[in-house]
C-alpha cells in the first residue's frame, strides 16, 4: 500500500486529568529542591549556602544520596515565589511544593470494645477471632508456618504512629526495638541521626515518641500482626513472628507532608525494614517522593500502598504513592467479605494491582481497645502482613519476588474483573506455601527515574514556563483551588501515512512515528483553548498549543482505528522535550496496545526521513 495513496481517519480523544483535578494542598513557604550532579560537589554546597544567606531560607533537611533538599522560607516568600525563584537556577534539576498527603480510611470505628469484651466476643463465636470473613485462608497459613526463623522481618508502619503500649503488641513482643540505641541517655548511640530512637520516630514532632494520636496507625499495625496470628481471643498471646516499626509522619488529623514521608521512608530502609506499609496518599505528583520510593526499591524492600477511597479509576485519575510505576510497589484495592470491590475503593486495570479485604475490618485501637474501620488503608496492611510471613519463611527474598508470589497466588474473583491488574483477591495460605517452596531469586528489574522522564520541567515549571503554558497557577495551601476537569477533544483528522523508518546508530528511533495534523480544543471551565497534534506513535503524541495544562498531568488517550472497527486506550503524561522544544504526551503502552497499533499500520509502506 502506498503511503501517499491512502487517506484514513483516526479519531483521538484525550481526557486530561490535571494534577489539579483535586485541590493541591501543600505547606506554604516550603519547597523541595533537587540539585544537579553530586550532592557533595562544590556547586551543591554553594547553592545551599547561597539560598540560606541571600534568600533567607532555612535548610530543614537534606537527603544527600538523592541530592534533595527541603527548604523553608524565613522571609515571607510564598510557595509560588519560591518556585519562580528556583526554577531558572542552573544548579536546580527541579523544585516542587512540599505537598500534603492524608490517611485513607472512610469511616470511624462504628463500635469500640475493650480488651476483655473483645476476647469474650471472640471466644463465644464458633471460629474465634479472624481478620475478616472473606476466604483469604489466613488461619490455614498459620498451621504451616515454621516454628523459628533466623530473624524477624520488620514492617514499617508509615502512618499516624502506633500505640506501642497496647497489650496486644506488648504481650506478643511485636514492636521493633533499636538494639543499637541506649534508651534515655540523650545520645545518638548508633549514629543514624536520631537521638534515643529506641522504637521508631515521630517526624511530626521530631522526637522519639511515635505514639498514635489519631487511631489510624494502630489499626493498621493490628491488621499486619493479625494476618499472622490471633490478636484477640488467644491468651496468653503467642510471640509475634514479625516486628512492627512505628513511624509517625501523619499528624493527629491524619495529614502529613512530603518531606516527612520521604524522611520516614529513608528511616525505614536504613534501619532494616524490608516491608513498608503506606495507607495514605493524595492527588499531587511529587518527583521527590517518587525518588524515595525508588530508593526503597533499590534496597529490595516491598512498598505497599493504598489505592484510595474516592471510587475512581486510578488509571485516569491517579493518586500517589500508589500511582508510581516502581517495580517493587503494590497498589491495593479494597474488597468486601463477598469478594466484590468495596463501594469506596479506587480501582484501575493498569495501575491497581490486587484486591484485599478492607470493608469493616476489626483491629486494634489506642487504649487497649478494638474497633472496626474500612478503607484501602485497611486493605493494604493485609498485604504487608502476608509479605512479612513470607519473609519470615525466606528472609532473603526481595520485595519484587514477594510481590509477584502474592499476585500469582491470589484468587481470581468475578468482582474484580476489569478492576485490578490481577483481577484477584489475596490468599495468605497460597502465598506462604509458595514462599516455602520457591527458590530465592535475588534479581529484580533495573529501575531509574530518568531526567528525561521526570525533568525539572515536571516540577519546577509548574507555575509557568516556555512552550507548554499553564491553565492555572497552583492552589493555595488552604486548598482553595476550584475543582477542575480538563478535557481535550480532538476533531476527526486525516492520517497522513508517512510512516518514518527508524534511524540507525545513536539517533535510532524507539517508535515508528506517523505524521498527523489535527486541530484540538481543550475545555477548561468556561474557557476553550486551541492547539494542534503534529504526530503520533506507539510511544506518544507531539503537539503544539497556545495554552495547555501543566507538565506532569495525567493523560488518557483513546484511539479509534482508521476504519472505525477498533478502539484502544493508553495512558501517559504531559512532558517537555528540551531537544525539540516541544510538548508531548509520553506513554508506555502494554503489549496489547502495541500489537494493536502495529496491526492497524501493518500494510503501510515506511519511507525514510
Amino acid at each position: 500500500m502506498s503511503n501517499k495513496g491512502f487517506v484514513g481517519f483516526l479519531f483521538v480523544q484525550f481526557a486530561l486529568f490535571s494534577v489539579l483535578s483535586h485541590a493541591q494542598v501543600y505547606r506554604e513557604g516550603e519547597v523541595i529542591v533537587k540539585l544537579k550532579g553530586d550532592a557533595k560537589s562544590t556547586s551543591a554546597a554553594s547553592f545551599v549556602g547561597k539560598v540560606q544567606m541571600e534568600k533567607q531560607m532555612s535548610l530543614s533537611k537534606s537527603w544527600m544520596g538523592m541530592n534533595l533538599h527541603h527548604f523553608k522560607a524565613s522571609s515571607g516568600h510564598t510557595t509560588q515565589e519560591l518556585l519562580e525563584m528556583y526554577k531558572a537556577d542552573p544548579a536546580v534539576q527541579y523544585v516542587e511544593p512540599n505537598y500534603v498527603f492524608s490517611k485513607m480510611d472512610v469511616q470511624e470505628a462504628d463500635s469500640v470494645t475493650g480488651l476483655s469484651e473483645s476476647q469474650a466476643q471472640a471466644s463465644s463465636s464458633s471460629g474465634g477471632f479472624s481478620h475478616n470473613t472473606a476466604p483469604i485462608q489466613a488461619e490455614d497459613a498459620w498451621s504451616v508456618l515454621s516454628a523459628n526463623a533466623a530473624a524477624k522481618p520488620i514492617v514499617a508502619i508509615i502512618d499516624t504512629g502506633v500505640d506501642y503500649g497496647h497489650t496486644v503488641f506488648q504481650q506478643s513482643s511485636a514492636i521493633w526495638q533499636n538494639d543499637d540505641e541506649i534508651a534515655g541517655n540523650g545520645l545518638d548511640d548508633d549514629g543514624n541521626g536520631y537521638v534515643d530512637d529506641i522504637r521508631g520516630w515521630n517526624f511530626v514532632g521530631d522526637n522519639n515518641d511515635p505514639s498514635d494520636d489519631n487511631n489510624h496507625g494502630t489499626h493498621v499495625a493490628g491488621i499486619v500482626l493479625g494476618i499472622g496470628q490471633d490478636i484477640v481471643s488467644t491468651v496468653p498471646r503467642a510471640e509475634s513472628r514479625i516486628l512492627i516499626m512505628p513511624l509517625k509522619f501523619l499528624d493527629s488529623q491524619g495529614s502529613g507532608a512530603t518531606s516527612d514521608a520521604i524522611e520516614a521512608i529513608h528511616y525505614a530502609v536504613n534501619n532494616g525494614a524490608k516491608i513498608l506499609n503506606n495507607s495514605w496518599g493524595g492527588p499531587s505528583y511529587s518527583a521527590a517522593l517518587h525518588e524515595a520510593v525508588a530508593y526503597a526499591y533499590s534496597a529490595k524492600a516491598f512498598f505497599v500502598a493504598a489505592a484510595g477511597n474516592s471510587s475512581s479509576n486510578n488509571d485516569s485519575t491517579p493518586i500517589y504513592p500508589a500511582g508510581y510505576n516502581v517495580p517493587g510497589l503494590a497498589a491495593i484495592a479494597s474488597t468486601t467479605n463477598t469478594d466484590s470491590l468495596s463501594f469506596f475503593s479506587n480501582f484501575g486495570l493498569a495501575t491497581v494491582h490486587v484486591g484485599s479485604p478492607g470493608s469493616s475490618i476489626k483491629s486494634t485501637l489506642p487504649g487497649d481497645t478494638f474497633g472496626f474501620l474500612s478503607g484501602t488503608s485497611m486493605a493494604a496492611p493485609a498485604v504487608s502482613g502476608i509479605a512479612a510471613l513470607m519473609m519470615f519463611e525466606k528472609p532473603d527474598m526481595n520485595g519484587f519476588q514477594i510481590k509477584n508470589i502474592i499476585f500469582s497466588g491470589s484468587n481470581s474473583v468475578v468482582g474484580l474483573s476489569g478492576k485490578v491488574n490481577t483481577e484477584s483477591r489475596i490468599n495468605v495460605f497460597n502465598a506462604v506455601r509458595s514462599a516455602q517452596t520457591s527458590s530465592v531469586d535475588p534479581s529484580q528489574p533495573a529501575y531509574t527515574i530518568s531526567v528525561d522522564q521526570f525533568s525539572r520541567d515536571l516540577a519546577s515549571a509548574m507555575d509557568g514556563g516556555a512552550a507548554c503554558g499553564l491553565v492555572k497557577a497552583l492552589g493555595s495551601s488552604s486548598g482553595a483551588l476550584p475543582y477542575l476537569t480538563l478535557i481535550l477533544l480532538a476533531l476527526p483528522f486525516a492520517l497522513y501515512l508517512h510512516a518514518r523508518v527508524r534511524k540507525t546508530g545513536s539517533n535510532r528511533r524507539r517508535h515508528d512515528r506517523f505524521v498527523v495534523d489535527t486541530e484540538v480544543a481543550i475545555a477548561v471551565g468556561d474557557r476553550m483553548l486551541s492547539g494542534r497534534v503534529n504526530s503520533i506513535s506507539t510511544g506518544g503524541a507531539r503537539f503544539q498549543a497556545e495554552d495547555l495544562i501543566e507538565r506532569g498531568s495525567v493523560v488518557t488517550m483513546i484511539i479509534t482505528s482508521p476504519d472505525g472497527s477498533g478502539r484502544i486506550e493508553v495512558q501517559g503524561n504531559i512532558v517537555w522535550s528540551e531537544q525539540n522544544q516541544q510538548c508531548g504526551v509520553q506513554f508506555s503502552p502494554d503489549k496489547l496496545v502495541k500489537a494493536t497499533v502495529e496491526a492497524w499500520t501493518r500494510d503501510l509502506k515506511k519511507e525514510a526521513l
